[in-house]
């Protein structure tokens, strides 16, 4: 059975409005089915921006079914804008319009410049009989719900339409019905400005019926079980060109890849209800249409290119996910083709496409007939990957302990050789389970690392802030004597803290009266100064409770290092000085024997120079602990509490001034606590995704 694609997305219009996901939709899309579906990466051809016209996408598609036979798979995904113009002497359509492609050099009036339904239709009947063909459409033919704007196009004016529903607050829009040619830049880049795939007609052209045809149709001329259209949304609605998870999407090919990335098995129709639903969740008003026969999967899944889960005997899956470009990258060429001596470059791929094809599914392989270079490499992909499926024996077992091991306790006959996940807090009370809301973030982008990620199995949680609340902990504190210390101690740390609120301040408003009410309003108490400090202060100037507490970390980490486990450390807030210093105590350890493969910081009070001051003297030189392969750390914007490490600690890397998802920026800034917890928060895909997964499995 063969398997051709053609993939078309215009970012950059000849002389029409930009748009800015379509040409990751591309990447996005060719990844997909190569990885998953099992394409050969050399029948999938990439049309992007001026190699989008109608002659080449005329010649692409005689490619696409010169050769085809009964059985075959055939794709066309276009992304990119669409619009309408008036019908022409056929007159076949009920509301007197022809829907339009809207290709690279699109002129409403020049025919060569875009498709009409009516020649979709008449291509579609070149397609031989039972050939299973499929056509995904990311644009949309309506303008509803969209707000118009004359903007500058290579010294011409034209109309962008603003996804009003969905798009933010911008400054840019205020009070404008025309922007000048820098607005108009900053309006593309702005990752609050959800774009609308339609192109607005000439002025000259009658306005389309509010209530057209309802359906995305481009009609079958056989029986629909080998034809299949998927629009992203009705005839009157708006496809959305966004600014997602950290790179610009069409929102319908976005959600499209990801559940099929999750669910490769599921039926068009079911597949089609899922994206609806996920769109309807993100808050986008589209509602994706099928038009042919419910399949089985939307891409078949051949016998070489089996789900991840589907495992025999005598054949290995593997997943691999490594840093894209590192000198021992596994790379591969095609589901089909086992280990390739031609790899995939992921070199040019912006930041999510690497990211999926680094996560990408290696195809299952037999060692039958294998060279021994081919046969050794296998066991090298093996090897590097055995943290990724860490221990799925173990799993049942560790799932099993959760009724039976108490929080925070490591059973220490488990097997050895595993992967766990260590969650440390910060100030404040937090029970048993604060973890809970932290790996419902992390754990849809983790996968089986940490088999079912059960509290008290494979994910542990250090718990210490019971040791100082604040009634007997202060007074363990006052009984020896440090209350002058502290109070020195407070007075330094809420100080930095102010003045970084201060800064917050300065960076958000634009005249003494805001600056003076804003610093009114912000409650810098919330973590600044107070019992909150207070907790911690404790840690820092009582040396008994500083070890009460680090014992309480290196409890929960002595005994999976020393049974040559494998850990991943999420610290958060005070709690990072905690572990810091927790693992540097661990390094006097003989019987440690595993690695921590990743240590996070977020939110870490190690950026607070009194805090720094404060640590153990021989833990004051920021050296990295000897068992720790890697050291990330984190801030988001408007966590006064986080900031820069890599000054003073030797970190591999930082993430500085990250978004706070689901905070909102007042005009003092982001709240604090807000943004302070933002990090855990399931949305925040830049944080869970792009950070801790992709560290955690390369």
């Amino acid at each position: 059975m063969s398997k051709k694609a053609v993939l078309c997305g215009i970012n950059n219009y000849q002389s029409q409005t930009d748009l800015r996901g379509c040409v990751n939709d591309v990447k996005n899309m060719s990844l997909l089915l190569t990885h998953v579906f099992g394409f050969v990466p050399e029948q999938i051809h990439q049309l992007t921006n001026e190699q989008v016209t109608k002659a080449a996408i005329l010649q692409e598609w005689h490619w696409l079914i010169q050769t085809a036979q009964p059985g075959d798979q055939i794709v066309f995904h276009f992304s990119g804008h669409g619009s309408y113009i008036t019908d022409d002497a056929d007159a076949d359509e009920t509301d007197g319009y022809d829907e339009i492609t809207c290709l690279y050099d699109m002129n409403f009036h020049n025919p060569d410049t875009f498709i009409r339904d009516d020649e979709w239709k008449t291509m579609i009947q070149q397609v031989p009989q039972d050939v299973e063909l499929t056509i995904i459409m990311d644009n949309c033919h309506s303008g509803t719900a969209t707000r118009s704007l004359i903007v500058p196009v290579n010294g011409n004016r034209s109309t962008v339409a603003i996804d009003t529903q969905v798009s933010a607050r911008s400054i840019a829009l205020e009070n404008s019905e025309e922007l000048e040619s820098t607005d108009y830049r900053k309006l593309l880049d702005d990752h609050a400005i959800v774009l609308s795939r339609f192109l607005v007609p000439p002025i000259d052209m009658p306005p389309r019926p509010r209530k057209a045809r309802s359906t995305a149709r481009i009609a079958s001329p056989y029986e629909p079980e080998t034809y299949l259209l998927i629009a992203a949304c009705r005839a009157d609605e708006t496809a959305a060109d966004a600014y997602i998870d950290t790179s610009f999407n069409g929102a319908f090919t976005y959600y499209l890849c990801q559940e099929l990335r999750r669910s490769p098995q599921l039926g068009s129709e079911q597949l089609l209800e899922t994206v609806k639903q996920t769109l309807r969740t993100n808050q986008f008003a589209q509602e994706p249409q099928h038009e042919g026969k419910n399949r089985a999967s939307l891409f078949s899944i051949t016998e070489n290119n089996t789900s991840a889960d589907t495992k025999t005997d005598d054949k290995i899956n593997v997943e691999i996910s490594t840093e894209a470009n590192s000198e021992d990258d596994i790379l591969i060429h095609s589901p089909c083709s086992c280990f390739s001596s031609s790899p995939v470059d992921a070199s040019g791929l912006d930041e999510l496409a690497q990211f999926h094809f680094l996560s990408a599914k290696l195809s299952t392989m037999t060692t039958n007939n294998m060279d021994t270079a081919t046969q050794q490499l296998l066991i090298q992909a093996y090897i590097k990957l055995l943290d990724t499926i860490a221990g799925s024996t173990a799993s049942s077992q560790a799932s099993s302990l959760t009724t039976t091991t108490p929080v925070g306790l490591v059973e220490t006959t488990r097997l050895a050789g595993d992967r766990y996940l260590v969650c440390v807090h910060g100030i404040s009370q937090h029970a048993a389970g604060y973890s809970n809301s932290w790996w419902s973030a992390l754990q849809p982008h983790v996968g089986q690392t940490y088999g079912t990620g059960n509290l008290g199995g494979k994910r542990q949680e250090v718990i210490w802030s019971d040791l100082v609340n604040a009634t007997r902990a202060l007074e363990m504190s006052r009984a020896v004597g440090e209350d002058v210390e502290k109070e020195r101690l407070r007075r330094e740390i809420t100080a930095v803290l102010q003045e970084r609120q201060q800064q917050e301040i300065a960076r958000n408003t634009t005249s003494v009266a805001e600056a003076r009410q804003a610093a009114r309003q912000a409650d810098i108490t919330e973590r600044g100064g107070g019992m909150a400090i207070d907790d911690f202060l404790i840690y820092m100037t009582d040396s008994r409770m500083r070890q009460q507490i680090i014992d309480r970390f290196t409890k929960v980490m002595e005994p999976l290092l020393r049974n040559n486990n494998r850990v991943d450390i999420i610290a958060h807030s005070w709690g990072t000085v905690v572990a810091y210093e927790g693992l540097r105590e661990l390094e006097r350890n003989p019987s440690i024997q595993g690695r921590v493969a990743n240590l996070f910081t977020v939110g870490s009070a190690l950026s607070i120079l009194p805090v720094r001051t404060a640590l153990r003297s021989e833990n004051q030189n920021g050296r990295r602990p000897a068992f720790v392969d890697r050291w990330y750390n984190l801030d988001a914007k408007g966590d006064l509490v986080g900031g820069m490490i890599r000054d003073q600690f030797e970190i591999t890397d930082e993430y500085l001034e990250l978004d706070p998802t689901g905070c909102t920026r007042g005009w003092f800034g982001y709240n604090l606590g807000c943004a302070h917890s933002s990090y855990f928060n399931p949305a925040n895909a830049r944080v869970n995704r792009d950070i801790f997964a992709k560290f955690i499995l390369s």
